[in-house]
């Protein structure tokens, strides 16, 4: 990618970072802003949310083996 296009995504990141508590959470948030804006539907779930499904998924698996 053109180094110009890295110092727009590098604001756009900047300018969530605050909010999102992370820089990687920012940049998913800037990625899955710009999807959206491209037309993909992109379900928003919190990530709290993902760790918690995850893990319900590794006890079942591990009390099924």
């Amino acid at each position: 990618m053109p180094l110009p296009h890295w110092t727009v995504l590098d604001d756009l990141v900047a300018t969530v970072r605050p909010a999102a508590g992370t820089g990687a959470r920012a940049a998913g948030q800037v990625l899955m802003d710009l999807m959206g804006q491209a037309g993909h539907v992109v379900p928003r779930t919190a990530w709290l949310d993902f760790e918690r499904d995850k893990g319900l998924r590794l006890l079942r698996a591990s009390r099924a083996a």
